[in-house]
Parts: structure tokens; sequence; C-alpha cells
């Protein structure tokens, strides 16, 4: 996080951590912050050394107050903010922590300077007015704005097309045809709007009219911050492209019904290499590429939106498509809605939802409810959603509330037996899905039917996902215990047909826990368990949905980096759709549910969302703001 060397702890936490920096810690800990962040912020303290104990106290608290903002995604404290001071002064009430002011005065003193000075200094925390970073965020966000301005000031290069590929296989509304021409005209183009509001539908006319005339398959590169982002792009493609009736097409359509445009993640677009912690592609060795499209760019990084700038060609187009109230990134920054905020120019909103008259129409007046932070619209109007006492009162329409004490475990088996283990057919999942599938021969696939059967438990997943907040909390309200709860099911189901209880079964969903640049896997993938039969031995592999096929490794080699995926946090949701979702909101202290936590989970389903929640606890999340701080808007 910080580019110095530090020394080793300089006495304020020996012989003893002081037990007044242990509450400081301990107040600012409803964030949940990571081991060792004290000790990190002592470190940096004891980077001035002149000061007497008490005042490197007060650094110290200060600094820590910055790691806890970073943890949470800001990238840098408004020293002059009074809503920081006022949260800063609640979260340690009771602790006593000194007032902010004397923080402040502290980060004055001469004393401070080996730690904290002016940009370009090269000290640890940078000060730039009222404003403190870390040197690392610091460089990025400038470098980031620098990026920017430099595209944004290349003129704009009109191109002509035919108006045929706006209205076929979709008439393209209004703002869609000025968001397709944006995207063609500009060296940079945002593109807005929640679901169903036909981004999809965008991106199959910018291709095909930047193809008839204007660029070859080869000059564009299509990409998404995560495997399942980018595989949900690609699917989305294609179908929109297939609704061209035979005779409509010609080959440039049929160039993009061919493999070899497949959206990647940014990771492997930009060619990130572990060993050096850099990537492959930056402003000394460019993409080759004449148009860039990346998809759910609110999940992009600061850090990693500013690599994607640099390595993307000057004459080259950029275009980000996304929704802005979505979950910013999981690291620092809110870099995708300061960019929307800040270049009005080079952005085209899109409102109208194609979905508002669907099943799912009343998902997205909830949503935008929410996203209002309209509580009372939860209780009458067309936002309303009704509460249900019991698992058996659902009608599984919109959105519906069911309180979840006593009703959680009914209400999660009845899942298992209804969402998971019963196909869209109405047909029974065999629970070890027998028989194994026969490994192909070298040099070839599976067979068509075995693909199939991958293809339909890949299907069956994705209809239905249980949604939680956090990973870890109380007993079937949080990611881990859910997924426990489910895998005991699943194991009962399976008894007597095994021999041991292994902690991933086949059958099973699961989700890759860290990159593996080796099997080019990425942290959120996610996979199915299905047994493979390969001279006359059965093994368990998992199969990865890759383009328009599978990938597939034995269970074995990666078992310790996986994990079960029939729940999954919010976070770890984004870029993904599902027909039905089950959103469990857990009783907790602090700031984990918020109204971008549960606009995210109401938007990744298509059809029915049931709320397993306390009303207090809804109506507090839909209350509570993502609080993000970010200097980007004021440096462009």
């Amino acid at each position: 996080m910080f580019e110095t060397t530090l020394p080793p702890l300089a006495g304020v936490l020996a012989p003893g951590p002081d037990p007044r920096m242990l509450r400081w810690q301990r107040a600012l800990g409803e964030l949940y912050l990571p081991e060792g962040l004290l000790a990190l912020a002592d470190d940096l303290a004891a980077l001035a050394p002149g000061l007497e104990p008490e005042a490197r106290k007060d650094l110290t608290l200060l600094v820590l107050v910055l790691l806890a903002e970073q943890e949470k995604g800001s990238t840098c404290l408004a020293l002059d903010d009074p809503e920081l001071a006022a949260r800063y002064l609640k979260a340690l009430e009771g602790a006593q922590a000194p007032p902010w002011a004397r923080l402040l005065a502290v980060l004055d003193r001469a004393e401070t300077g080996p730690l904290a000075g002016p940009a370009g200094a090269g000290t640890p925390l940078v000060r730039e007015g009222q404003r403190l970073f870390s040197q690392r965020y610091c460089r990025s966000e400038a470098g980031l704005a620098a990026l920017v301005r430099a595209r944004m000031g290349r003129p704009a290069a009109p191109r002509r097309f035919d108006e045929r590929f706006l209205a076929i296989p979709d008439q393209l509304s209004g703002e869609q045809r000025k968001a397709v021409q944006l995207a063609l005209d500009r060296p940079l183009a945002l593109v807005t709007g929640g679901p169903g509001t036909g981004k999809t539908s965008i991106v199959v006319a910018m291709l095909r009219a930047l193809l008839h005339g204007h660029l070859g398959l080869g000059d564009i590169l299509l990409a998404a911050p995560t495997g399942k982002a980018a595989q949900r792009m690609g699917e989305a493609i294609r179908r929109t492209l297939g609704r061209i009736p035979p005779a409509g097409r010609d080959q440039p359509d049929q160039d993009l019904l061919e493999p070899g445009l497949e959206p990647q993640t940014l990771h492997r677009l930009l060619g990130w290499n572990p060993g050096r912690g850099a990537f492959l592609h930056h402003a000394g060795n460019l993409l080759a590429a004449r148009l860039v499209i990346v998809d759910e760019a609110s999940m992009i990084s600061q850090e990693l939106m500013e690599a994607l700038f640099a390595a993307v060609p000057p004459e080259a187009a950029l275009v980000l498509l996304g929704d802005p109230d979505q979950l910013p990134s999981v690291d620092a920054g809110r870099t995708f809605q300061d960019l929307v905020r800040a270049l009005p120019a080079a952005n085209q909103a899109l409102v109208h939802s194609f979905r508002m008259g669907t099943r799912g129409g009343h998902i997205l007046k909830v949503a935008d409810a929410v996203n209002r932070g309209a509580v009372r619209a939860f209780q009458a109007g067309p936002e309303a959603a009704p509460r249900r006492q019991r698992p058996e009162d659902l009608a599984f329409q919109g959105v519906e509330f069911l309180e979840p004490a006593g009703n959680l475990a009914p209400f999660l088996a009845a899942w298992m037996a209804t969402r998971i283990w019963t196909q869209e057919s109405g047909a029974a999942v065999d629970p070890l899905l027998k028989p194994p599938i026969a490994a192909p021969r070298p040099g070839e696939s599976w067979s068509p039917a075995d693909l199939e059967r991958i293809r339909a438990l890949v299907r069956n997943y994705d209809r239905s996902r249980v949604l939680c907040p956090v990973n870890q909390g109380p007993a079937l309200m949080s990611v881990d215990s859910l997924n426990d709860f489910f895998h005991a099911l699943a194991l009962d189901r399976a008894r007597g047909e095994l021999e041991e209880t292994p902690r991933i079964i086949v059958g099973e969903p699961v989700m890759v826990l860290r990159n593996d640049y080796r099997r080019n896997l990425f942290n959120g993938d996610q996979g199915v368990v299905m047994m493979v039969r390969r001279q006359h031995s059965d093994q368990p592999h998992v199969f990865f949905p890759r383009g328009q096929g599978f990938v597939s490794f034995p269970l074995a080699g990666m078992r310790e980096q996986l994990t079960l995926s029939y729940a999954m946090s919010v976070h770890k949701a984004q870029g993904s759709e599902f027909d039905r979702v089950a959103l469990v909101v857990p009783a907790m202290e602090g700031e984990f549910i918020t109204r971008g936590i549960l606009y995210t989970a109401l938007t990744r389903a298509r059809e029915v969302v049931t709320v397993l929640a306390r009303e207090a606890d809804w109506t507090a999340g839909a209350e509570r703001q993502d609080l993000r701080l970010s200097s980007l808007p004021d440096r462009l």
C-alpha cells in the first residue's frame, strides 16, 4: 500500500499495545479492518521520530483513520470534511480519542515532514491542500487524470455508417442511437444504464457498423473485469446477433458469430505477469487495437483503470459501459462513477428500461426506490414489496420479503429442492450426475451429448442463486454458513454413494478463490464438478465456461483454490445475472449493508427476488449511502 521501507515498531506499542490505541482500533474495527493495520499505522508514525509520545499517538490514529477509509474504498481523506469528522467522532465515541482538530494540528507540525509531504516529495503520505493520500493512490490518481485529459483532448473523428445497423435486429431508441454515434465519433465514450436498457444492442450495432467498411475483426478487443462478466458479454452479443435473419447477414455479421472476437478479462487483455507484478501492455507496449470495448466498468478499480487507459493506443477508441449505481470496485476508487460525473461530453445515459413492462419490472421499481433512498416506497405504491410470514406464502413474483426469524432453514431447504435439484423442465437432477462423462481422445472434443449435459448443469445453476453481503457472520446469514448448509444437504442426499465426506462433491457449483495464471482462471470464475471416465477410471473434474465451450481440470489438483458457490457475496455476483435471487441480509452492526449493496443484489435478478431480512435492517441499508472519497473529478 505504501512504497517505502518501514522501520520496525519504534516503541509506542512496546512492551505491549497501548490499551487506548487498541480501543481505537476496536472502535474503527466495525469495518472489519485487517489484522496488522494498527501496527502499520504505528510504523508509519515512527517516520516522525521528533514527536513527543502523545503527539505520536495522535498521528498514529490519524494514519489509522486513513487506512480505514482506504479499506472502505476511498483513495484519500478530506481533512476539512465535517461528515468525516462526525463519522470519526461517532465511531470512536467512548474510546478516549482526541478531537479531530488536534489530529490535524499534528499533521501540520514540522516533525511530521518525513511522513507526509507534498506530491513529488517521495514521502509515504502525500498532502495536497486538504486531502491526505498514500503515495501510491495519489500517483495513480494523478496518472489516470493525465491520461484521461490527453484522450479527451484528441479531436472527434465522425464516422458515417449505414442506418440499417441501428434497426436490425433491434430498432434502437433515440438515446441508444446517440450512444452508438458517440462511441463511433469520440476517442472516449461512457455509456451508462441500468438493467435492460439495451447496452448489448448498442455494442452489436457499434460492432456491425465498424466492421462494414471501417475496421477489421483483428482491430477490436472486448473485455470485462471478471471472467463471468466477460462470458456474459460474449453470450449476449451472440444471442443478439443470432436474431438477425440469416438472409440479412453478410460476411462481417457471420465473422462476429464465429470464435475469434471473444471477450476476455481485463487482466488477460493487459497481460498480467504475476512474477513481475506488472502488465505486459502499457504505455511503452500498447495494445494492438483500434477499438476497445469494456463492459461492467463500474467494477474497475482506479489502478486497473489507469493501466487500461495507458495501454489503449491514443488513436484507438475506448468505450466503457456500466451502471454507475452499482457497487464500485472492491479495491479503492469509484473510477467509472467519477469519470461519468466529470465528463458529461463523453457520457450518454440510457434511461429507458425495456424490462419495465416485463415480469422483472417490479424488481427495477424496487431497485430504483432503493437507489433513491425512498424507504417509505416499500410500503405502498408501485414499489411496494409484500411481506410474507411463511415460505409457503411466497408467490415468487417480483420482490417479496420473508422475515428470517424461524423461517430461514425451511426456505433454504425448499430452495435446494426446487431450484438446484430440479431442472427447468421439472426433471430431477441425479445426485452424483451418473453416468460419468467419457473423456475425449487426444485432439478430439467432448461428445455433443456430453457437452449438452455440461451446459444443462451450468444453465441450471445460472437460473437461481443465493446472495449475501458478507462472507462471515451469523449462522445461515453469511456466504460461508449458507454454503455449508447447502453442502450438508448435498452430502445427505448422496448418502450411501460416498465412501467419505469430501469438502466438494460431484454436482456442486464452485468458484475460484485466487488467480491461477497457469490454468488461465481468475478469482471469481465459476464452474461445476462432474465425473469423467478415462480408461476405466472415474475422476471428478471441474468444468469452466470459456468462449463457446468449456475447459476442464481434475478437481484433485485445484481443490484448495475452490469454494462452493451455492451462495455468493453480492460483490462476487457483479457481472452475473440470474432468473431468481434469494437475498439474505444479516442483522449486523456496522456499515456492511448499504444502498449500493442492495441495489446491486436486486439488479442481479431478471424475474424474482426473495429478500430474507428484518425490516429494520433493510430500511437501514437503503438509507445508508456508500461513502467513498476520490479527488479524480477535481483533477479532471
